[in-house]
């Protein structure tokens, strides 16, 4: 049990709101389509990464420039120095340019430390990496002041920021000097501390979260946008709260919505989804947006990548369903005016990648409902947006004292709170039952392994069509294929298999145990061709089961997994076994499955990470199992064995509720989760022989990737460091079986953990040509950056640890 609560003793009677007010211009991606210029910028964009291919999958840890519209003033130093800055709650770095900054930063205001009699000197070097370009530079601490000279501020000391020395030429043309990140520090490069939590670190504040308040568009640019208010919920600009919803994960400001409807279309699945700033449009799954612009009567444009809308068009709200409440966007605020009479609906396809949030709720969204961004009971709340004249010139702040309370007035915002006001963390689980305490017990779940289809492809040189084949796919109807996402990952890529059964008496099943997502599905009797060969559940057959009905759907980049959902008796082990038995589990029953999956050897998957990235909410197998204190501990150790060279032979254990000492060395350390959606947290370091870097990343540990799975500039780098050389037509680096280039030292808190090459050099059947097992991953700038797949969990046992969330690592005892 964890619990923060944060004490602004000291300095009390300072604490205070503080509203930023904010100019609003139009995107940049508006003004290019306005110009007639935006088809071009896509194939300079395109023919950029066609030459330099490290470009083409760098993360982008931030939305593109031109996505943004709403800036807000700021100040550095003393005295102080302006900057136009983005307000950005989907990152939470702040970067403005230096005075080394050259040829992309003319015509900016760059920060001069040495005439600021508050700089600290830090040193450090920091990058932020984008499609086509990046920012770099070097840390510096000073004063951060939020607010115009001149206008009402808060000011944070001792705030570390970046000083960029080099800018994307994407950034060099646009109003802004920089970008101001709200988001949690578990998301900022770096492990640096966002400004505004280090205002609420300090007692800055009232209260540890703010409110954005966006108005609507008008036709001038750099005119009153709309105003954030920190430390308080505005009520001058915003009318009451209808609702929180709890966050899903504390990184980005992510959490759940139900359902997505525009006219004649609607669609109740539930997806993550983040409220951001930094974007202009809605952004979700090309599916849902086509079927969303098809009822608005808008028609895709493939050459400008963006959807026409008649400027008169009027079809109703576009409603999102959150918690228990709908929220209906109006079409003024979806219906943009691009200019020359034409009109774009304000949303575009979003594919992302399998991991993090499914949807981005831009300003659309944040233009109809204030959102506030509850940081200290990890929250959002949502208001309808007030539309009115801003009122520019905002009082100061009064701050009355009764001696055991203290109430803040400013501009029709009045808020009482005791003395000594503290807040807690939420999301406090105790894991372990006291009742029936005796009957909890440790299991283990013996794996098979066989090699992963892509493994299996290459030997028998079909990989490399099977790719040009996803790609036709995708190129003959990308509204289908493109970019729907992909909940759990690609079937070629598992190799470790697990036994369970369902039902009672036990019906026998092999499932993927995948660490990467969360749901159990296995096929029913009335799945059509697609399972032929599998092992399917029978329903009429169990004296355990109970009919749930609802349906349930997973998408995947070229197809589907769908059916009903059930409840029955799950068993972790293969009949005869020694089995866990979990009683009132909620899991899928296929009626139709991907062709990717038809000729796999599994049945199913078994998704064992946390119940907030579950479909459709339901409990997880082996989180029912620790809410009914089945389990000694709430966490599982898992140990890969070596890959020999016979399939569906001994590949390891899962072991549940206890740290396998059996197979597994002492803990060498652990390490926190940074969102506990998947299993992630940040890693500090790659490097492998020549290559090295010592950038931070969101990495997740997943028993679903046989593979390890990067940014395409670091694979490379790591890829050459050993020797590989890349085939683009099947997409694989390979390297000589008889190589030695040394570990791959990856480092996790102050740890280096070495993966050494019987590990990461992967046989494939050749006798002298081998598998470099790494593989470019695009994390679109959400979700995590870095995938640590079978190579490092074969080098190294990986527990994790669900009640106290964080992640442990030992040596892997091979024998």
């Amino acid at each position: 049990m964890r619990t923060l609560i944060v004490l602004a003793l000291v300095g009390l009677a300072s604490s205070a709101f503080h509203q930023h007010k904010l100019s609003w211009r139009p995107s940049q991606k508006i003004e290019m389509i306005r110009k007639g210029e935006y088809a071009a910028f896509l194939e300079y964009k395109r023919a950029l990464r066609v030459a330099n291919p490290v470009l083409a999958s760098l993360p982008q840890n931030v939305n593109d420039f031109g996505d943004f519209e709403y800036l807000g003033n700021i100040t550095i130093g003393t005295p102080q120095q302006n900057f136009i800055v983005v307000l950005d709650t989907g990152s939470a770095n702040l970067w403005v340019p230096g005075p080394t900054c050259k040829a992309n930063c003319n015509g900016k205001n760059k920060y001069d430390s040495s005439k600021s009699s508050t700089f600290v000197k830090d040193g450090r070097s920091w990058t932020i990496q984008y499609g086509s370009g990046d920012a770099a530079g070097i840390l510096a601490t000073d004063t951060i002041t939020f607010g115009a000279t001149g206008d009402a501020q808060l000011p944070v000391p001792s705030t570390t920021f970046g000083v960029a020395s080099k800018i994307s030429s994407d950034f060099k043309n646009d109003a802004t000097d920089g970008i101001l990140g709200l988001a949690f520090t578990s998301l900022a490069v770096d492990g640096v501390v966002p400004p505004l939590i280090n205002a609420i670190n300090q007692g800055l504040l009232d209260q540890p979260l703010f409110t954005v308040w966006l108005e609507h568009r008008g036709s001038l640019n750099n005119v009153g946008g709309g105003v954030f208010t920190y430390g308080a919920v505005d009520t001058t600009n915003c009318g009451p709260v209808i609702g929180y919803q709890p966050l899903s994960s504390a990184t980005y400001f992510q959490f759940k919505a139900g359902g997505f409807a525009l006219g004649t279309y609607s669609t109740d699945k539930v997806y993550d989804v983040i409220s951001d700033t930094g974007t202009s449009f809605l952004g979700g799954p090309q599916n849902v947006v086509d079927g969303l612009a098809k009822a608005a009567g808008a028609t895709y444009d493939d050459f400008n990548q963006v959807y026409w809308i008649d400027c008169a068009a009027n079809a109703g709200t576009l409603d999102i369903t959150i918690g228990n409440n709908k929220y209906s966007i109006q079409a003024v605020n979806y219906v943009v005016d691009a200019g020359n009479g034409q009109c774009l609906f304000a949303a575009f396809p979003f594919d992302f990648g399998g991991f993090g949030p499914a949807w981005i709720l831009g300003d659309p969204f944040i233009r109809q409902y204030c959102n506030i961004y509850d940081i200290g009971n990890k929250q959002m709340g949502f208001a309808p947006s007030l539309q009115k004249q801003l009122n520019r010139n905002l009082k100061p702040t009064k701050i009355i004292s009764d001696g055991d309370n203290v109430t803040t007035i400013k501009d029709g915002i009045d808020k009482s709170r005791p003395r000594g006001f503290s807040f807690e963390m939420r999301g406090l689980t105790v894991l372990l039952a006291l009742v029936g305490l005796a009957l909890a017990a440790v299991h283990e779940h013996k794996l098979l392994w066989r090699e992963s289809r892509r493994i299996q492809m290459i030997r028998s040189g079909e990989w490399a069509s099977y790719v040009r084949y996803k790609q036709q796919l995708r190129d003959v109807s990308p509204a289908q294929y493109a970019s729907l996402p992909q909940n759990v990952n690609d079937f070629g890529d598992y190799e470790y298999l697990g036994n369970i059964t369902i039902g009672t008496p036990d019906q026998n099943f092999i499932a993927v145990l995948d660490t990467g997502s969360s749901n159990l599905w296995i096929p029913g009797p009335s799945c059509d061709a697609s399972c032929d060969g599998k092992h399917k559940f029978d329903s009429t057959k169990s004296s355990s089961f109970v009919q749930n009905g609802r349906t349930w759907k997973i998408t995947y980049g070229s197809g589907d997994a769908k059916g009903i959902l059930g409840e029955d008796t799950v068993k972790f082990g293969a009949t005869g076994d020694a089995q866990l038995a979990v009683p009132s589990t909620t899991f899928g029953i296929a009626t139709h499955i991907s062709a990717d999956f038809k000729q796999d050897a599994t049945d199913g998957i078994l998704g064992l990470a946390f119940t907030s990235l579950a479909v459709d909410g339901v409990v997880p197998p082996l989180i029912n199992a620790i809410n009914q204190g089945i389990l000694d501990k709430p966490l599982f150790t898992v140990w890969l064995e070596h890959r020999g060279a016979l399939n569906n032979v001994g590949g390891g254990i899962f072991t549940y509720g206890a740290i396998d000492t059996t197979n597994c060395g002492p803990v060498i350390s652990w390490q926190p989760l940074s969102s506990a959606t998947y299993y992630q947290f940040v890693a500090g370091g790659f490097a492998l022989g020549s290559y090295s870097t010592p950038k931070q990343y969101q990495v997740i540990s997943d028993t679903g990737t046989s593979f390890l799975g990067g940014p395409n500039a670091v694979v490379q780098g790591l890829a050459k460091g050993a020797g590989a050389t890349y085939s683009s037509s099947d997409e694989t680096y390979y390297i000589p079986c008889n190589a030695n280039p040394g570990p791959l030292d990856i480092t996790i808190g102050s740890t280096k953990y070495s993966i050494q090459p019987v590990n990461y050099i992967v046989n494939y059947g050749d006798a002298t040509q081998c598998i470099f097992a790494a593989f470019a991953f695009n994390n679109f700038g959400f979700g995590p950056a870095w995938i640590l797949g079978d190579p490092f969990i074969r080098q190294y046992c990986n527990i994790y640890d669900i009640g106290s969330q964080r992640m442990g690592f030992a040596l892997s005892i091979q024998k």
